[in-house]
């Protein structure tokens, strides 16, 4: 791309810590970068365009606690090669550590979920599922894939909807399971609005021209 003469890179980093590497090559020919939401790590980007993720993981803490202050609680996060899973359990952890701390709740499994995906959430947790001999209260689940798979793994055990389970994307299928009551929460992007967003700025970036303050 930068061979065939971009004027700008708008990109979404697979492996954020990896992904320096092509800001400094676009860097080095002139070529604005925007990261888009997933911040390039420890990277010069021109602009992020995101969501406040360490507030998305304040939310779904808040939401368990106040469905349950004590009890057995399971972190099931998203992929270790994306630093949005380190945000979002930043934000959970600020409300979680203060009662695991009083001993109210207590963390029975720490699980990374490698790209997000429900297949992944589904197999380690049915492996984690196996090996905890305690009731579990929740599931701290950081997006709605892994808690759909969370979830399924749940339901082979006979514990879809008695044990709580958060998510954030509010994805369709995540919806759906709020209204079966076998998800407790989701929390909502408005993604048009941060699409327009991301392709103003990167018009903007392309033309030289003020972004004024966002």
């Amino acid at each position: 791309m930068l061979a065939g003469g971009i004027a700008i890179l708008v990109m979404l980093p697979h492996d954020t810590e990896k992904a320096d590497c092509m800001v400094q090559a676009a860097h080095a020919q002139h070529v604005p970068v925007v990261s888009y939401d997933r911040l390039a790590h420890n990277s010069p980007v021109d602009l992020y365009v995101g969501f406040d993720l360490f507030q998305v993981g304040v939310l779904q803490a808040q939401t368990l606690v106040q469905q349950a202050q004590k009890g057995n609680f399971l972190l099931l996060g998203g992929s270790p090669l994306d630093f949005n899973s380190k945000i979002v359990r930043s934000g959970q952890m600020k409300v979680l550590q203060p009662r695991i701390n009083r001993g109210d709740i207590k963390v029975v499994g720490d699980i990374s979920v490698r790209e997000w995906s429900a297949t992944q959430a589904y197999l380690l947790l049915a492996q984690a599922l196996q090996k905890i001999d305690v009731p579990l209260t929740a599931i701290v689940a950081s997006n709605d894939a892994t808690a759909g798979g969370a979830i399924q793994a749940l339901a082979d055990k006979s514990l879809s909807g008695k044990v709580l389970v958060t998510g954030q994307d509010a994805d369709l299928a995540a919806v759906a399971r709020l209204f079966e009551g076998t998800q407790l929460m989701t929390v909502y992007k408005p993604l048009s609005g941060f699409a327009r967003t991301a392709a103003e700025a990167a018009v903007k970036l392309a033309r030289h021209q003020d972004l004024g303050r966002h």
